[in-house]
């Protein structure tokens, strides 16, 4: 009996809309496991995936994401150039950075340039979680009164 009620209390906690997220990976099973840990929290979304930095370039200025997941160690496109790329398009999006090792001065390193959250792979089951936190905070910022007076998206910086 009581695993109705986790049931009920699960699907009540189902996001409302649906998430835009931007991946920035290169090995495709990865995004794949990325995929499945937010359909297991639970979510809806659609994604954009990137393999390079010049892909990941033209998907952030496609369309404004809720978030944008990196992967760290990318040849040619570091998580914090990718960081400070979407900082010049979309201010307020949350960037989550995957690590698979890294020391605690990258970290700060990757925090202090603006990354949401920093997620080592062996804690990657509390991606979900971590998502939802992001979407939410960045739903909750109201955009600047100067980008609704001209018609801006939200966010941006010209």
């Amino acid at each position: 009996m009581p695993a109705i009620g986790i049931a009920r209390n699960n699907q009540t906690k189902r996001m409302k809309r649906n998430v835009s997220i931007v991946f920035l990976e290169i090995v495709p099973a990865n995004i794949l496991r990325l995929e499945r840990l937010l359909r297991a929290a639970l979510m809806k979304f659609s994604t954009i995936r990137a393999l390079d930095g010049r892909s990941f370039e033209k998907a952030i200025r496609s369309s404004r994401p809720d978030v944008i997941i990196v992967k760290d160690g990318i040849k040619g496109c570091s998580a914090l150039s990718a960081i400070r790329l979407s900082r010049v398009r979309w201010n307020g999006v949350p960037v989550i950075v995957i690590v698979d090792e890294c020391s605690d001065r990258r970290m700060v390193k990757l925090m202090q340039s603006g990354a949401f959250d920093v997620i080592p792979t062996d804690r990657m089951s509390f991606l979900g979680r971590i998502v939802r936190s992001a979407v939410k905070a960045s739903r909750s910022v109201d955009p600047p009164s100067h980008a609704r007076k001209f018609g801006r998206d939200y966010g941006a910086r010209f």
